[in-house]
């Protein structure tokens, strides 16, 4: 992409792909959110549907005709799939970051915002925060699985 210079175009024009940037930006930070927390959610009750009607003395004719390791694989696979979902959906955040960013860098130094700190490490917060929880969710899969059958 070629360097463009503010003068050469419309300012209010540019102001305005600044902002629908900063939009697309807010829309898919909400739907990154909502869409990690189901997935979350999804993904814990699937794996834990049998203890969950148990301690609340539910009887389900699904889940006493399969075994509980099939609930457990199926939570594993659903956290898999919602990692996937929310690295993919972070990737178009960071695009979309980075285009703003360059539109940002044309402006005077006097009107940019400036960043707190430079950070040695690349990853972005999100991503940490999807892998650190569906791996727990995985973990705690598997231990539901060996705790079924070694107690």
């Amino acid at each position: 992409m070629s360097e463009v210079k503010t003068e050469s175009f419309d300012v209010e024009n540019y102001l305005a792909l600044m902002n629908l940037y900063r939009d697309e930006w807010k829309y898919r930070d909400q739907w990154f959110i909502s869409t990690f927390w189901r997935l979350v959610y999804l993904s814990l009750i699937i794996s834990f549907l049998p203890n969950f009607l148990a301690a609340f003395s539910v009887e389900s004719e699904l889940v006493t005709k399969l075994p509980v390791w099939v609930f457990s694989v199926l939570g594993i696979l659903c956290a898999l799939f919602g990692l996937y979902i929310m690295i993919v959906e972070n990737k178009k955040i960071t695009y979309i970051d980075n285009a703003y960013r360059v539109l940002e860098n044309e402006l005077p130094k006097k009107y940019r915002v400036e960043k707190m700190k430079k950070s040695p490490a690349k990853l972005r917060t999100n991503n940490v925060l999807c892998v650190v929880i569906f791996l727990v969710i995985i973990l705690l899969s598997i231990v539901n699985i060996i705790s079924e059958y070694c107690f």
